[in-house]
């Protein structure tokens, strides 16, 4: 894919975003998590790059790949930079959320509550307005801290 990106890069970054995303969550999969965490960056910079291009049509996708970064960030037990990661997912995903609730809800969730857990981890307090948002989209806060 890289090879193709250099030919056409237009035509060819959301696959190429698509498969580095996937390969960090293959890296982490088999405990490679130094490297799944330098995959998610890479991830997150292409999908940055394609929201430079199309806002609307990748925003979710970025919102996604900086919670895969957050997670990863997570299991490396580097809770505040984490905390920080998927607060940015939530705030990258909730204009999305809002147009299409439907198409976004379960990633939603998933964020907010990846970012409760990195909050409670880093013994930092939530934001107000995502554990609003938290209550709202049905996630229990005190659920969050196992």
């Amino acid at each position: 894919r890289r090879e193709l990106v250099e030919k056409n890069r237009d035509a060819f970054l959301p696959n190429l975003a698509i498969s580095v995303n996937n390969v960090a969550l293959s890296l982490r999969d088999m405990g490679r998590r130094e490297e799944a965490l330098g995959a998610a960056e890479e991830a997150v910079t292409l999908y940055r790059e394609l929201v430079e291009k199309n806002r609307d049509a990748f925003l979710p996708d970025l919102a996604r790949s900086v919670a895969v970064f957050g997670g990863r960030l997570f299991e490396l037990k580097r809770f505040p930079d984490a905390v920080h990661a998927h607060r940015e997912a939530v705030e990258l995903l909730f204009p999305a959320f809002l147009k299409v609730p439907r198409a976004h809800a379960g990633l939603l969730q998933a964020i907010v509550r990846d970012y409760l857990k990195a909050c409670h981890q880093a013994d930092q307090t939530p934001d107000e307005d995502i554990v609003d948002l938290a209550k709202k989209i049905g996630i229990g806060t005190d659920s969050v801290e196992n």
